[in-house]
C-alpha cells in the first residue's frame, strides 16, 4: 500500500509540474538565463534556438511561427548586415517586414515598431522530450534531450548572427496563429530568447523588458513592455 501511495504521489507531482510549465517556450544553446531581463540569452553568435511545446499534440487548425526581430528597434530601412536562420540568409532590413504600429496586438501587449521576420514550421512528432521550465535552468543551457517517452515536443533551428552590425541583435518569439492568421498565443515574456552578441539584453536603457508577439495578415507586430 505504501508503494502504491508513493507512486500515486509521484504521478500527481508530475501532472502538477507539467501544468505549471508554459504551453509555449523558447530555449537556446549555448545560452544562460538572465534574471535581470527574464530572458534566455545565447552566449555565442552561432547557436541553436529551440521551440518547446508543452504537449504531444499541436492544436489542430493552427500554425506556429518563430519571429526574429531587430533589437534595439529599427524604424527606418537600413543596411545592418545579415543573419542566418537554418542556413537561409536574411538581409537586415531589406528581407524583413516592418510593423507600423497600427495594431494594439494581443492584450496586454503594446505595439513596438521594428523590423521582423517570421519563420513558419511544423512540429515533428518524433522530437519528444521531458519538458522543463526554461526560466529555472541554471548554468549553461544545452536544450532538450530527445526521449521516446517524453511528454512534450521540440523543434530546433540553427541561428548565426555573426554578420549583424555591431550594436544589434535578435529577439525571438514563438507564436501560435489561428486559421485566419490571428495570433492566439505566444510564450510568456519570461520564456523568450535573444541573441547575445551586440545590442542590449534590456531595451530602453534597462527600464523595461520586452515581449514580442506577431500578428499576420496586417495585424502587425507587437511587443509587451513589462516593468523591470
Amino acid at each position: 500500500m505504501k508503494k502504491l501511495l508513493l507512486a500515486a504521489s509521484a504521478s500527481a507531482w508530475m501532472v502538477l509540474n507539467a501544468a505549471a510549465i508554459p504551453t509555449l517556450q523558447l530555449d537556446a544553446s549555448p545560452a544562460t538565463y538572465d534574471n535581470s531581463s527574464s530572458t534566455t540569452i545565447s552566449t555565442t553568435p552561432n547557436f541553436t534556438l529551440y521551440a518547446l511545446l508543452n504537449s504531444l499534440t499541436p492544436t489542430a487548425g493552427t500554425t506556429y511561427d518563430i519571429v526574429a526581430a531587430i533589437e534595439p528597434k529599427q524604424t527606418t530601412p537600413a543596411s545592418l548586415g545579415s543573419f542566418l536562420f537554418n542556413g537561409s540568409t536574411v538581409n537586415v532590413t531589406s528581407d524583413m517586414s516592418f510593423n507600423n504600429g497600427g495594431n494594439p496586438g494581443l492584450p496586454p501587449h503594446g505595439v513596438y515598431a521594428t523590423y521582423y521576420k517570421e519563420f513558419a514550421f511544423a512540429w515533428n512528432p518524433a522530437n519528444k522530450f521531458n519538458n522543463y521550465d526554461v526560466s529555472l535552468v541554471s548554468g549553461t543551457h544545452t536544450g532538450p534531450t530527445t526521449s521516446a517517452t517524453g511528454n512534450a515536443l521540440y523543434m530546433s533551428f540553427n541561428v548565426d548572427i555573426t554578420a549583424l552590425d555591431a550594436g544589434y541583435t535578435l529577439w525571438f518569439d514563438l507564436i501560435q496563429l489561428d486559421a485566419n492568421g490571428n495570433v492566439i498565443a505566444n510564450e510568456p515574456f519570461s520564456h523568450a530568447a535573444q541573441g547575445g552578441t551586440g545590442g542590449s539584453s534590456v531595451p530602453d536603457g534597462g527600464s523595461t523588458v520586452m515581449l514580442l508577439g506577431v500578428a499576420m495578415l496586417g495585424l502587425g507586430w507587437a511587443k509587451r513592455k513589462i516593468s523591470a
